[in-house]
């Protein structure tokens, strides 16, 4: 009963900010992605610490924010195509898009509500025909 109870807990706390769509799947071009096989990081990763590819799988992070009312968002996915997405009080606040970004790109998101923490998901390979991805990101917060 727990592990039904967690599954349905992360599907509606992912599909609150639409990392997903209605049918649990995402699609990008050729690619498909479901939430079952989304690699969901337990530990909480702190402002500044940098979260770099695992997997070629979707993967899931918890950033712990404190009281930070603007966060910074770096990320870097090089060639090939990812997409982040990063919710917050059950909002989606940012979605990179399916995007190569041959360097780091920076983006401010307010966070001013009353949760301390933000979810990062990252849909790598977006378009499906790459053989592998890497990407890294890190949350300034202030």
């Amino acid at each position: 009963m727990e592990n039904k109870v967690l599954l349905f807990l992360f599907i509606v706390s992912t599909n609150l900010f639409g990392a997903w769509g209605d049918s649990g799947i995402q699609n990008y071009g050729e690619q498909k992605y479901s939430f079952e096989d989304t690699v969901v990081h337990s530990n909480a990763l702190k402002c500044n610490e940098i979260a770099k590819a695992g997997f070629n799988k979707p993967e899931q992070y918890r950033v712990n924010i404190g009281n930070s009312k603007f966060i910074t968002l770096k990320f870097e996915s090089y060639s090939a195509k990812d997409n982040i997405i990063v919710g917050y009080e059950g909002k989606q606040i940012f979605n990179s898009g399916c995007v190569g970004t041959r360097g780091w790109k920076s983006y401010k998101l307010r966070t001013d509500g009353f949760t301390d923490y933000v979810q990062i998901t990252v849909l790598p390979n977006c378009l499906g025909h790459q053989n592998s991805t890497q990407w890294k990101f890190v949350l300034e917060c202030r």
